[in-house]
């Protein structure tokens, strides 16, 4: 599916549209944490990587069951899709604080091996 600037607009689901608050920072440093965890990557090959919001689907549906549903190619910093942009924003800022992306990732759980 091909977006065009009236169709974005129109198949943009509306919890894409609310302002990011202190939980959905939360849940996107939470899930670029879990993100680093689960590629085995530091938070220094992270920035170097410059991964999209896309990338962090899986994590946030982990986190919230309101991701669950959402296209990945909704996942983009373009109007109206604020809370996108605004946690888009905020995560670029913070993963630049290397303390701070190391201490979120000693909170989260130890990964856990998958069975096949």
């Amino acid at each position: 599916m091909k977006n065009t600037p009236g169709k974005i607009e129109e198949t943009c689901p509306e919890f894409l549209k609310q302002s990011a608050d202190k939980i959905f920072r939360d849940q996107i440093e939470t899930a670029y944490a879990m993100y680093l965890q689960e590629t085995n990557s530091t938070p220094e090959e992270g920035l170097k990587k410059k991964p999209k919001m896309k990338s962090f689907l899986p994590q946030l549906s982990d986190i919230d069951d309101r991701w669950n549903g959402i296209p990945r190619e909704e996942m983009v910093g373009t109007k109206p899709r604020t809370l996108i942009l605004q946690m888009n924003s905020h995560l670029c800022k913070w993963m630049l604080r290397v303390d701070k992306v190391e201490q979120a990732m000693n909170n989260l759980p130890p990964e856990q091996e998958q069975s096949q």
